[in-house]
């Protein structure tokens, strides 16, 4: 999206809604170049995020959308491709949102349920970094849906996550 001249601090998510043809020309391309499974523009597609746009009311609205985009790119170009609904860390401790008052239970459920709702076939989680919260995302995705999950974890060079495991 940077490389689209979309500036870095921009809500990259919001593109789902306005204007939506950036994602969806981008989705194409992926699918042009031979991609099986197009993932959504919903990496950051949260509540706790969208509150520092003041865009945390549509948050169930981006992720149907992101996922609608890339099930319509994917009709557009007869082919035959999967919805990944990317869903990324909060990286907030559970203690963390505790004393911040913060429901991750809440903010995951509301993102995944939209994603599924706009037509994903599998929900990715990506790049999370404590296995507890990774844990939460997973059961939450599990008990909206049968669909498959993917989890990634991402860890620096030296293999400890930042809670200690490795």
């Amino acid at each position: 999206l940077s490389e689209r001249g979309i500036p870095a601090g921009s809500c990259f998510e919001e593109l789902c809604l306005t204007p939506p043809e950036i994602i969806s020309g981008i989705h194409r391309e992926y699918l042009t170049a031979g991609a099986s499974l197009v993932t959504t523009n919903s990496f950051g597609a949260n509540a706790l995020k969208f509150a520092a746009f003041g865009i945390e009311s549509r948050t169930a609205e981006v992720n149907r959308s992101a996922a609608t985009l890339a099930r319509e790119a994917i009709a557009a170009s007869g082919g035959k491709a999967w919805v990944a609904g990317s869903v990324g860390p909060l990286g907030l401790s559970g203690s963390e949102a505790l004393a911040r008052g913060i429901d991750r239970e809440a903010l995951f459920r509301e993102q995944i349920a939209a994603l599924l709702k706009g037509g994903c076939d599998l929900i990715l989680l990506e790049t999370f970094q404590d296995p507890e919260e990774l844990s939460l995302a997973l059961r939450i995705a599990k008990s909206l849906s049968d669909k498959p999950v993917i989890t990634l974890i991402a860890s620096p060079e030296s293999g400890r996550l930042p809670g200690g495991a490795w």
